[in-house]
């Protein structure tokens, strides 16, 4: 006789009613992207639509979770973000490619949201909760791959994430189980501003963007150099390596110990101190420019030296007439031609921490004053506080 053995039926633990839609926060740019939308499909796992973002170098792009629990009682979920992307610490990806939002619970009731208990993760009946998953390129993504030797070849411009929702009912002593899974893919893609010059049917494809970069990247310096090129025709923003030229253009001879400063100012002064030149208007704002010093601590005056006068009274020596004042006396120190009539004296007030080049300066103003007049030039310097 054989004894049957009775074996009691292993009854299931009940699948979580639970649900997760995923939508890009970004529209799609070009027709390819709808081409490469397909369906995944798992055992046991529901395929969901594929959406996909544009990653471009420096600049942010979002995925919204959204997580409903359709179950009567509550839910443990967690969420996994999977991929072929560079991990934190790859030479492709010093810093984290994918972050967290912290979740945003809603209720069915009340459309105002709370963040979510993010320690139990427990998702209460008929609840649903929003979660943001944030994606960056570094700023330099395709600089730095490009600029070190463990490039990959070839070099992975397209990404493919998983985002995997698993959950279980709040009382299950089992481990957390896959409920859906969402395939995401991830285009890395420089920015590109010659597909607008485009009509709109060529700009559906990803490879005339990708194509027309080639171009940008080669024209652009050039490009960006026209639009500036006003500061390199200024000198107060041009390159140091473009002063002597433009010093060319206003033949304004530049010093070898001149500061860069002093050549910026003098260089782009030039003009109206060549109108103002031989006069004290024109010395003044020359000495300005160059020595940086207020106006305030730079005079200058005349000191005009006639040296012998015949005639101190009325009627004065006439030449041609042969005649003398009255009192006019003739010593044995008199000198004929001994006078400075265009005579001045230049004073420059030094301020503490203020240094000069006398003999700059000298050279200055016998280069700026009219060629007949003399001069006087004094600098005083501060004198140190009493303690």
């Amino acid at each position: 006789m054989t004894q049957a053995t009775f074996r009691a039926p292993q009854i299931a633990s009940p699948q979580p009613k639970i649900n997760m839609s995923v939508i890009s926060m970004q529209l799609p740019e070009w027709s390819d992207m709808y081409e490469s939308q397909q369906l995944y499909k798992a055992e046991n796992v529901t395929a969901l639509e594929r959406p996909s973002l544009i990653l471009y170098p420096g600049e942010p792009a979002e995925l919204l979770v959204e997580v409903k629990n359709e179950d009567e009682d509550g839910l443990v979920w967690e969420l996994q973000v999977q991929g072929n992307f560079p991990q934190h610490g790859d030479f492709l990806s010093p810093t984290n490619w994918c972050n967290y939002s912290k979740p945003l619970l809603e209720t069915s009731n009340s459309p105002k949201s709370v963040e979510a208990n993010q320690p139990d993760r427990v998702l209460e009946p008929t609840r649903s909760i929003q979660q943001v998953i944030r994606f960056q390129l570094p700023a330099d993504f395709f600089e730095a791959a490009f600029a070190t030797s463990q490039i990959i070849q070839p070099f992975k411009l397209d990404y493919q994430v998983q985002i995997r929702l698993l959950a279980k009912m709040q009382w299950s002593d089992t481990s957390l189980e896959l409920m859906k899974q969402q395939e995401i893919e991830l285009y890395a893609r420089p920015r590109s501003s010659y597909q607008n010059f485009l009509p709109a049917i060529y700009r559906a494809h990803d490879f005339t963007k990708r194509f027309l970069s080639i171009f940008e990247q080669a024209f652009d310096p050039v490009v960006q150099t026209i639009d500036t090129l006003w500061a390199y025709l200024n000198p107060l923003t041009a390159p140091e390596a473009l002063l002597p030229f433009l010093a060319q253009w206003v033949a304004c001879p530049i010093d070898p110990r001149w500061s860069l400063e002093q050549q910026r100012r003098l260089i782009h002064d030039a003009i109206p101190l060549y109108r103002w030149r031989g006069t004290r208007k024109g010395l003044q704002a020359y000495l300005h420019l160059y020595t940086g010093l207020d106006n305030n601590q730079i005079e200058i005056r005349d000191d005009t030296q006639h040296g012998l006068v015949l005639g101190q009274s009325s009627p004065k020596l006439v030449l041609g007439q042969s005649s003398t004042g009255l009192n006019t006396v003739l010593g044995p120190n008199t000198v004929l031609g001994g006078g400075r009539p265009y005579h001045f004296i230049v004073q420059l007030r030094l301020k503490h921490g203020q240094h000069l080049d006398r003999n700059l300066i000298e050279e200055i103003i016998d280069r700026e004053k009219p060629a007949f007049s003399t001069y006087d030039l004094t600098i005083h310097k501060p004198t140190e506080a009493a303690d």
